[in-house]
C-alpha cells in the first residue's frame, strides 16, 4: 500500500473525539518478522469479532440476571471490562468503518446503507490494510450484507468470506409477506464454522474478523433443538413485544454458544481477548423497536478485554469505537506510518494504567443520518426524517436534530441514565455549546441522496433484512 495514499491527507483531517461498538479482539504471541510499512515488536495473532445488534445490558458483566451469555461472562470476570464504551453509530456498516480505520463517520465517508457513493473510499486506510503490508495473514469471515464487501469493508482482507451471499431469487419477498433472508445472512454456527476451519490452517501472525449478526432480526432463528443456559422469559407471551423480546434474548444465548465454541479453540495462555457490538436496539424504548436512532440502549455497547498483558478490572472511563484502530496497532508493537485516527490506544488502561480524569477524556460522537438511511421518508413526525448528531461527554448527552432543533435533547446520564427528562430547556448554554462544537466538525455527507445508485439485487437484500419498504 502506497504510503502516499494517505500521508497527503493528514493535514485535512482534524483529530476529534468518536465512540465504541461490540466486538472480540484476541491477541497471540507470535514470531518475529518485520514488515515493508512498519516493524511489529510483538508479532501477536488478532481476532476481532462484532456481534451485531447486541445490547450491553444483555450481558452479565453489565448487570443482566437473564443468564443469556455464559461464554461471554466468564471472559468478562477475566477480563478489563469497560462500563461506557459508546457507538459510532446505529448503522452496520458505518460503525464497522469507524472500527477499521479510527476515524468518524464524517472522516472516512461511509455514511448510509443505500448507493455507490458512500462506501468507505479505497484511500481510506485500514487496520488490516496496515497488518497485512506488516506481514499478517488477514481474513474476515461475515455473517451478513451489511457488513460486506459492497460497502468497502474487505479492504485489507487476504480472504474475506461472505460465500453465502447468492443472487436473490423472485421468493425473497413472497406473496404471504414472508421475508426469506437467507441469501442476505447466516447463523452463528455456520459462521464460526468457517472461522474455525480458517484457524486450523492460518499462518502466523494473522489478523481474522469475525462478525455475528443473530440478533439483528426475526428471520434467522437459533436451531429449535437449542436450549439456552437458563429459561427465557416471554416465549410465548400474548403480549407481540414480549415475544419479540423472548426472541431476541434467545438469538443472544445462541450466539454467545458460537462465541464460546470460538474462545473453545484459541490459546488461552498466549491470547488477549477483546468482545464488542456495533450497536444495540431499541427493543420497545422511547417508542422504538429497532437501531436508528442514538438513545444509550441502541448505542452504549459492551466492551471486555482479557489477556497476559490486561489487568482485569472495571474501567468507567469512557471509550470509543475509534479507540479501537490505534488499540490494535499498539498491541501489536505496529511502528509504521499511520494514517491521521480520531481514536486514541486503550494500551495503557489495559496494561493498568491510571485511568484519565473525566474531564480530560475526549468526549464521543456519534450520528446518524436517517435521511440518507432510509431514503424516501416524509415529513410524517418520524425521527427518521433527520439528521441526528450527538455528543457523549458524561455524565451530559446531547442530541442534536439538524432540521428540527426544536426538538433536540440534552440529558443528564448520571441523574437520568433512562433519557427520559430532556434538559434542554433550563441548560441552553450547554445545548448551545454542544451544538457549536458539532458544527464546527462539518459532519454532513455532501451531495444528492443516492438511493438511486444501489443495483435491484442491492435494494433486494436490505429489503430482505428490514432496511427497505416496497
Amino acid at each position: 500500500m502506497p504510503r502516499t495514499r494517505w500521508i497527503s491527507r493528514i493535514s485535512e483531517r482534524q483529530v476529534v473525539a468518536s465512540g465504541w461498538v461490540l466486538l472480540l479482539l484476541v491477541t497471540g504471541v507470535g514470531c518475529s518478522p518485520t514488515g515493508e510499512e512498519g516493524r511489529l515488536d510483538r508479532r501477536q495473532n488478532i481476532v476481532l469479532v462484532t456481534l451485531d445488534t447486541t445490547r450491553a445490558d444483555r450481558l452479565g458483566a453489565y448487570g443482566s440476571n437473564r443468564g443469556l451469555t455464559p461464554n461471554l461472562d466468564e471472559l468478562a470476570a477475566q477480563s478489563a471490562v469497560f462500563e461506557l464504551a459508546i457507538a459510532q453509530s446505529g448503522v452496520t456498516p458505518v460503525s464497522h468503518a469507524s472500527i477499521f480505520t479510527g476515524l468518524n463517520p464524517y472522516g472516512h465517508g461511509l455514511r448510509v446503507l443505500h448507493g455507490s457513493r458512500y462506501l468507505l473510499a479505497d484511500d481510506a486506510v485500514t487496520v488490516a490494510e496496515l497488518l497485512s503490508d506488516a506481514g499478517y495473514a488477514t481474513a474476515g469471515v461475515i455473517s451478513a450484507f451489511p457488513a460486506g464487501s459492497r460497502f468497502g469493508l474487505a479492504q485489507g482482507f487476504g480472504v474475506f468470506d461472505e460465500e453465502f451471499l447468492e443472487p436473490p431469487g423472485p421468493d425473497t419477498v413472497q406473496a404471504g409477506g414472508t421475508i426469506d433472508t437467507g441469501r442476505s445472512q447466516r447463523r452463528a454456527d455456520a459462521t464460526t464454522d468457517r472461522a474455525l476451519a480458517w484457524l486450523r490452517q492460518a499462518r502466523e501472525p494473522y489478523f481474522l474478523w469475525v462478525h455475528y449478526f443473530d440478533p439483528h432480526d426475526t428471520e434467522v432463528l437459533p436451531p429449535e433443538d437449542f436450549a439456552p443456559p437458563q429459561p427465557i422469559e416471554g416465549v410465548g407471551s400474548s403480549d407481540p413485544f414480549e415475544a419479540l423480546r423472548a426472541v431476541y434474548d434467545r438469538e443472544v444465548a445462541y450466539m454467545d454458544a458460537q462465541v464460546g465454541r470460538l474462545l473453545a479453540a484459541l490459546d488461552k495462555n498466549g491470547t488477549t481477548i477483546l468482545v464488542t457490538a456495533d450497536h444495540g436496539e431499541g427493543l420497545g424504548e422511547h417508542g422504538w423497536w429497532g437501531h436508528g436512532i442514538l438513545y444509550q440502549e441502541q448505542i452504549h455497547i459492551p466492551l471486555l478485554v482479557r489477556g497476559p498483558s490486561v489487568v482485569a478490572r472495571s474501567i468507567e472511563t469512557m471509550v470509543r469505537q475509534v479507540d479501537l484502530a490505534p488499540t490494535v496497532l499498539d498491541l501489536t508493537g505496529f511502528e509504521g506510518e499511520r494514517p491521521p485516527m480520531d481514536g486514541r490506544s486503550l494500551l495503557p488502561l489495559l496494561e493498568g494504567g491510571p485511568t484519565p480524569a473525566e474531564s480530560s477524556a475526549p468526549w464521543a460522537y456519534a450520528d446518524l443520518m436517517n435521511k440518507r438511511v432510509f431514503p424516501g421518508v416524509g415529513d410524517d413526525g418520524n425521527v427518521n426524517d433527520d439528521f441526528l448528531l450527538v455528543v457523549v461527554d458524561p455524565p451530559w448527552k446531547y442530541i442534536h436534530h439538524l432540521e428540527k432543533p426544536r426538538e433536540s435533547e440534552l440529558y443528564h446520564l448520571g441523574d437520568d441514565p433512562d433519557e427520559a427528562n430532556n434538559l434542554l430547556a433550563t441548560r441552553l448554554d450547554l445545548g448551545t455549546s454542544y451544538s457549536r462544537q458539532l458544527q464546527s466538525l462539518d459532519p454532513l455527507p455532501k451531495g444528492p441522496t443516492p438511493e438511486s445508485q444501489m443495483t435491484e439485487e442491492e435494494l433486494d437484500r436490505l429489503r430482505a433484512l428490514g432496511y427497505v419498504e416496497d
